[in-house]
């Protein structure tokens, strides 16, 4: 069970977990993207270093999107600094690769819910208003907290850290919600 793979994969995944924990609680979209451009980077190394421990085909889907996510975390970082990346397109494309890496990541209908969740959080990383993004991102994450507790059952506890990561950029939005309101209901307040 701990194989160099299993350890490699181990570590790797705690530090994913460490870097979600304070991904979103940011309301710049630049350190926002910063930090989930760390952990897409960090995420395909993982997943990797899980399939080789475990061989469990729908970790794929999960590899794949992240790549894809790291591409675009690296244009939506550009889109203040150069007129080529703010555009809408980049938007449509991804959804459009996201949608389409099902086709190659496919190992059952529970393929589809990373693919989803990679959709919204797309979206999300897109908005320039921190509200809305941090409220679609906990949509977003709900998939990969669903994907993950699907697994759970038939794999074992990589696949539980992998969970634990998406729990905590799930909190983490939550929490950089939860300040974004209380900021704005202060801002009323003394406006009143």
């Amino acid at each position: 069970m701990w194989s160099p793979w299993y350890i490699a994969a181990f570590i790797t995944g705690i530090v994913c977990v460490l870097i979600g924990a304070v991904s979103y609680l940011f309301s710049n979209r630049k350190t926002t993207l910063l930090f989930r451009f760390s952990f897409d980077a960090l995420a395909i190394i993982n997943g990797i270093f899980v399939y080789q421990a475990t061989h469990v085909m729908a970790i794929w889907a999960v590899v794949a999107t992240d790549g894809i996510s790291l591409i675009r975390d690296v244009i939506f970082m550009c889109r203040d600094k150069y007129k080529w990346a703010d555009n809408i397109l980049w938007v449509i494309l991804f959804e459009v690769i996201f949608g389409c890496s099902l086709i190659f990541t496919w190992a059952g209908p529970i393929a589809i819910l990373p693919v989803v969740g990679s959709l919204i959080n797309n979206v999300a990383l897109y908005l320039k208003k921190a509200k809305v993004s941090k409220i679609m991102l906990l949509c977003g994450q709900s998939f990969f907290i669903t994907y993950y507790s699907i697994l759970i059952p038939s794999s074992d506890s990589l696949t539980l850290i992998s969970m634990l990561a998406s729990l905590t950029f799930f909190i983490s939005a939550l929490v950089g919600l939860i300040v974004i309101l209380v900021k704005e209901h202060n801002c009323k307040r003394k406006a009143s």
